[in-house]
This record gives structure tokens, C-alpha cells and sequence, in this order.
């Protein structure tokens, strides 16, 4: 299971990380966080996001599907994929990016949408979001999304398995 706690302001979200000990240049760059265990008082079961993060991803759950819905909610999933192991930044950027297609199918049959249309636009804005506002070294082709298969799961199980 993964929680999301969203914060209502931006010094309730960057003070959390400071106490922590997280550099306050840095904090100015996160948008969300998983609440790993190392952090005083962390449940390894929360995601963290910033209150203007968590407003686009809940949009997209409402069925309002535009390139930074869809960013935020792949921000959700990001987080998420470390909650389940990956440790990676760029693979689990890239898994994150691909199961977009499964939520954007899962948000067109919520509102009588087309689900492959709709899977394939919620993955391709995620992409295209990723690309505009993630670290260089996150960065990953469209041909890498296109090329993960439904069995990646089974690759992020073994990854865990592996410590990796």
C-alpha cells in the first residue's frame, strides 16, 4: 500500500526535509518524495508531494488529462516504484513514464473515454513532461517507453529480488 500526504503549503514541505537534514538548495528542487524509513518519524509507506503536485495529479485522476496532470501523477508513480524497491532514478523515471499508459487507460474507461487512446496520450504527456522538467540524467528516449512490455513488472520484482 502507498499513501500520499499532501502538503498545504510550501515551508510545511521544504521544513520536513531540512529537519532531516536534506540541503535547503536542494529542497527548492523536489516536488515529492517517498518517506523512506531513514527519515525521523517516516512511514515507508508515504509519498510526500507538494501541495501544487498533488492539486495536478488528483486532476488527473478526475479525468482533466493535460501534459502536467499527467507529469504529476507519473510523479506519483516515481515515488511509488521506490516504495516497491527500485532504486535506480532513471529506470524507475522510465517504469513510471510506462505505466502511465495503464492509468490513462484506467482514467478514459472512468469517463467513457477510448483506453487505448487514452493510455497512449496519458504516456506520451508524461514523457513529454519528464523530458521538460527532469534531471538530465533521469532522461529517457521514447523508444525506451514504447519498448517496456506489460511483463515489466516481472523486471522491477527481480530488481528487487537482486538489492538492486
Amino acid at each position: 500500500m502507498v499513501y500520499v500526504k499532501c502538503y498545504a503549503d510550501r515551508s510545511s514541505f521544504e521544513n520536513r526535509l531540512i529537519a532531516n537534514g536534506v540541503d535547503p538548495v536542494y529542497v527548492r528542487g523536489v516536488i515529492a518524495y517517498y518517506d523512506h524509513p531513514r527519515y525521523r518519524g517516516g512511514d515507508e509507506s508515504t509519498i510526500n508531494m507538494r501541495a501544487g503536485t498533488c492539486n495536478l495529479a488528483r486532476q488527473f485522476t478526475l479525468g482533466l488529462v493535460t501534459q502536467e496532470s499527467a507529469g504529476a501523477f507519473k510523479t506519483l508513480l516515481h515515488e511509488a516504484l521506490h516504495r516497491q524497491g527500485l532504486h535506480n532514478e532513471k529506470e524507475t523515471e522510465l517504469y513510471a513514464i510506462a505505466t502511465m499508459e495503464e492509468a490513462g487507460r484506467m482514467i478514459a474507461y472512468s469517463y467513457g473515454g477510448n483506453l487505448d487512446a487514452g493510455g497512449e496520450r496519458a504516456k506520451r504527456l508524461a514523457w513529454q513532461q519528464s523530458r521538460a522538467m527532469i534531471a538530465r540524467n533521469y532522461l529517457s528516449q521514447w523508444s525506451e517507453v514504447r519498448g517496456l512490455s506489460t511483463s515489466w513488472w516481472d523486471a522491477i520484482d527481480l530488481h528487487r529480488q537482486l538489492g538492486r
